[in-house]
């Protein structure tokens, strides 16, 4: 059996890296250029997928904060609390709070009134919003307005002051072009008779 002969290609010299060691095949070629081309192919394909993969990291995981202001309607429907149907002619009182995250109205006081479906709707305008907008985020938030509102039609019980502005109200705010919204469902009780 004839085994490959190895050869020396350069003797050691001080302080120099020593010189590749050339094999010689059975059928006499010499693996020193394969093994030089796949060792630096494998090199640069390693650096190549971390720098890719660094790369990717900071794009997808980057998200940017924003603050800014928007218009809010907020939409009001009144119901008979047994029924379901609609109360037409329903009174919403509202008392807007001087100050908060939104304009003033121009009155703090004021009413609106419901159609033949029940509802109402009234803007507040210019309300802080912010979030976040990333790859994996995109997040929306408003500041409410520093409403409370009670509602009295004719035929049932007034409801008590509500404020508009709790964490459910918040989280069903939805966003929207050219303002966002916010729907608020009122049951009023029939007067006992």
């Amino acid at each position: 059996m004839d085994r490959p002969r190895v050869e020396h290609l350069g003797k050691l010299k001080a302080g120099r890296r020593p010189q590749p060691v050339k094999v010689n095949t059975l059928d006499g070629s010499s693996n020193t250029m394969r093994y030089r081309i796949k060792h630096k192919t494998l090199l640069f394909a390693s650096v190549a997928i971390v720098v890719v993969g660094i790369s990717a990291f900071f794009a997808l995981g980057q998200s940017i904060k924003w603050v800014g202001h928007t218009d809010l309607e907020v939409r009001f429907l009144v119901t008979d609390a047994e029924t379901g149907q609609p109360v037409s002619n329903a009174t919403i009182q509202i008392r807007a709070e001087p100050g908060g995250f939104c304009n003033d109205p121009p009155q703090l006081e004021f009413a609106i009134t419901t159609d033949e479906n029940g509802h109402a709707k009234q803007r507040a305008t210019s309300c802080m919003c912010f979030g976040s907008k990333g790859t994996f985020e995109n997040t929306f938030a408003l500041h409410l307005p520093k409403w409370s509102f009670h509602v009295t039609a004719n035929g049932y019980s007034a409801t008590d002051s509500t404020c508009l502005d709790i964490p459910a109200n918040a989280q069903q705010v939805q966003r929207g072009d050219p303002f966002a919204t916010l729907s608020v469902p009122i049951r009023l009780r029939k007067n006992a008779t």
